[in-house]
């Protein structure tokens, strides 16, 4: 009884469905009474001993996926962002890098990637948040590694990448139920190590590399009509980026242009197709992830780097906010993601 936050509950439901559980004990009706009270007299709920009337605060972790070196077990690490603290999560028998996830349904999903520095293939993982049971799922039906992965109203998506010879412009889409794979609609430009987002239920590519040109093509996948739409690109040709949704806004964050790394961060506002820059990074980065957490911008890692460091808003600055416990990134440019959960792992 203790564990439950009563004076959350409407007093409609606590005088129908409460009441006689809690009048079976001298606690539940002190449980039962002080939260009547709670709604009854507003004005003095700062002076009332009421237990448990605030929201239950999510827990919020961000996983830190891979960035090890070719031939290495796949590692995640959580990181908390409420006590900037870190726990090690698990040690898959996976030797993947290169490879994109997702989190869906309390499970987070790998596809493809390289093995070794021959093998290219089609894999799909899931390891499960609570069980972390490592599952090998049905392969995809193109080799690729340095794609990107998305997940839209239970569909999951996986696009473009490298094959081993070209860059692919074909999208695959994941059945989760059936455990199988289907072409959808292609892009219009063949990419790897590109970005994407979604945003109102669609998904938006930025950059990438195409045939050794670096990209700042931009397109949006309609998953309702099964179309793509080439969108006003980006000022700034790049790979290697970060992209992440703040409210209205997408922002694609640093990346390598023409082998030069970059601060620049670029501002899309999918509602006026528009661009605009806003504040660099503190220093020039590429192949790190980002995320939004509470209307701020969260940024980790990147070549060589162990920081992580939160965009304010509200004082257009950058702040360092903590450390990785080792860089998640290797010389042999192995790719990681970040991928934010809300449970408490």
């Amino acid at each position: 009884m203790k564990c439950v936050r009563f004076p959350l509950c409407s007093i409609s439901f606590l005088l129908e469905e409460v009441t006689s559980l809690c009048c079976e004990s001298v606690e539940g009706c002190q449980l039962l009474f002080d939260a009547l009270k709670w709604h009854q007299m507003p004005q003095k709920r700062s002076t009332l001993p009421v237990m448990n009337s605030k929201f239950r605060m999510k827990k919020k972790q961000v996983l830190i996926i891979g960035g090890d070196s070719f031939g290495m077990s796949v590692t995640i690490d959580a990181y908390n962002l409420t006590t900037n603290s870190w726990t090690h999560f698990l040690k898959a028998d996976i030797k993947n890098t290169n490879f994109s996830a997702v989190i869906y349904k309390s499970n987070v999903f790998m596809f493809g990637g390289w093995n070794s520095e021959e093998d290219l293939n089609t894999k799909a993982y899931s390891i499960g948040l609570f069980t972390k049971e490592l599952k090998h799922l049905a392969p995809m039906k193109e080799k690729r590694s340095y794609s990107t992965a998305a997940t839209v109203n239970h569909r999951i998506f996986i696009m473009g990448g490298w094959n081993g010879k070209n860059e692919l412009k074909i999208v695959e889409e994941y059945d989760y139920v059936n455990n199988s794979w289907k072409n959808v609609a292609s892009m219009n430009i063949e990419r790897h190590d590109h970005a994407s987002v979604v945003y109102n239920e669609e998904i938006y590519v930025f950059g990438g590399e195409n045939n050794k040109n670096y990209l700042n093509s931009v397109e949006v996948f309609n998953t309702k009509k099964n179309q793509w739409k080439v969108l006003s690109p980006m000022k700034w040709k790049r790979r290697s980026l970060a992209a992440v949704v703040v409210d209205d806004y997408i922002y694609c964050i640093g990346g390598l242009s023409d082998n030069c790394t970059m601060s620049i961060i670029e501002r899309y506002h999918p509602g006026s197709d528009t661009w605009t820059e806003v504040s660099d990074l503190p220093l020039n980065d590429y192949a790190h992830s980002a995320i939004s957490h509470n209307g701020k911008i969260v940024y980790f890692g990147g070549w060589d780097s162990r920081s992580i460091q939160e965009y304010d808003f509200a004082n257009e600055q950058w702040r360092i906010i903590g450390e990785m416990p080792k860089k998640h990134y290797s010389a042999q440019k192995d790719h990681y993601s970040a991928l934010i959960v809300d449970v408490n792992l």
